[in-house]
């Protein structure tokens, strides 16, 4: 709120600065005290550990240097308080500069994309971010088609080389030379198909060289916006939605490979589990800093958990839904998970069931795990084969002699 605030208060600045600068003033300072205030207190929570060299350290930086900037020109404002109009109406390097440390802090309205909310119009700039290469290449076709067809319009309608000025009521204006050709052709392209005096020029192209122009004026039209603008707008929109979904792919991998978040939601998931499993399961986990290593996992790969409690704390804890939906484990799977996380069909889920089953169901389906259950049974296919031969051999028939 008070990024979008700032960024509000510089657009109010800009228009209305001069008339008030003293209420302006202080605005600036009020938000600048805000942002220092955040900045400590994030480096109060999370330690300057954290801040300066964790996993976001450089958007972390990048938010001091904001707040850096945002210091040093209110600092200028309230030197040059009488002086701010004549520097800034003043051409120069001082000048310049000036304007560009008061819109370097519209930079801050970047750190809303941090939040969920604005995931949806992240991926769509870093899309088009990452289709950036493919549209250069439309420009150049696009420039390679402008190019021809203004070369042959220069060659059929513009005046003969040496004639001299040509009247801008002249149709031969707009093709005398090639640059100026395909600046006609590209406005032609997107619409803008009219003279100086604003009649349409194929009209007067048609009028004074026959209308066989009109046939060549209408090929284009299509050739350009049914071809080409079609063929670049479908091969810039596939570009950006497989930059999109690569970026995501790489996101999900990477939640997948966080074994901090494994770690931490499915603590969560099994001391949910082992509050309503019983006192005695409680108590064991108050007792775990007085315990051993070697003795706590061997009593904790012991545990198991009855399928309907596990069912029953699935449908009343909201934290055991929070953490499997950070596992990513698919919401339609949750009514499921006793059934599959009970693979002998005994009843209870052990620790290690429940740890390995899981990890299996993290994330989307993928081919390996068609191929694993297709080798998995093709292997037994083939134990099975060797034991129904083993008995055949040696458990012939009565009545067949070895």
């Amino acid at each position: 709120f008070v990024v979008f605030m700032n960024a509000i208060f510089i657009g109010i600045s800009a228009d209305w600065g001069h008339v008030n600068r003293g209420l302006i003033t202080t605005f600036q300072i009020v938000f600048t005290l805000i942002f220092w205030f955040e900045l400590l207190l994030k480096l109060r929570v999370h330690g300057w550990r954290k801040r300066v060299l964790g996993k976001h350290a450089f958007s972390n930086w990048f938010d001091a240097l904001l707040t850096a900037v945002d210091t040093t020109h209110v600092i200028v404002v309230l030197i040059l308080s009488d002086e701010a109009d004549n520097v800034m109406d003043t051409a120069g390097f001082f000048s310049s500069m000036f304007r560009v440390v008061r819109l370097m802090r519209l930079v801050r309205v970047l750190r809303v994309l941090r939040y969920q909310v604005f995931q949806d119009l992240l991926a769509m700039i870093q899309g088009m971010i990452g289709a950036v290469s493919t549209l250069v290449w439309a420009i150049i076709l696009f420039v390679l088609v402008i190019y021809v067809v203004s070369l042959v319009f220069r060659e059929s309608l513009g005046p003969e080389l040496g004639r001299g000025t040509v009247s801008s009521d002249d149709v031969g204006h707009y093709f005398q030379s090639l640059p100026r050709s395909m600046f006609t052709v590209f406005r032609c392209s997107f619409g803008d198909c009219t003279t100086a005096s604003g009649t349409p020029l194929f009209e007067q192209v048609t009028q004074v060289h026959g209308g066989l122009w009109s046939l060549v004026y209408s090929a284009f039209m299509f050739l350009v916006v049914m071809g080409v603008f079609n063929v670049i707008s479908a091969i810039f929109v596939q570009a950006t939605l497989a930059v999109a979904a690569e970026i995501a792919s790489k996101k999900i991998r990477m939640r997948l490979e966080d074994e901090e978040r494994w770690a931490t939601h499915l603590w969560t998931l099994l001391e949910v589990l082992m509050d309503h499993a019983g006192p005695d399961e409680a108590s064991w986990s108050a007792t775990l800093p007085s315990s051993s290593l070697d003795k706590v996992m061997e009593e904790m790969t012991a545990m198991e958990f009855d399928r309907q409690l596990f069912d029953r704390v699935l449908k009343e804890e909201r934290a055991v839904v929070s953490a499997l939906d950070n596992l990513d484990i698919d919401p339609q799977d949750h009514r499921y998970l006793s059934d599959i996380l009970d693979p002998d069909n005994n009843g209870t889920i052990g620790v290690l069931e429940l740890v390995d089953g899981l990890k299996r169901l993290r994330g989307e389906p993928r081919r390996s795990d068609i191929i694993a259950v297709d080798l998995m049974v093709r292997s037994l296919q083939e134990k099975i084969d060797d034991i129904l031969q083993c008995v055949q051999v040696n458990f012939k028939p009565s009545g067949q002699t070895k």
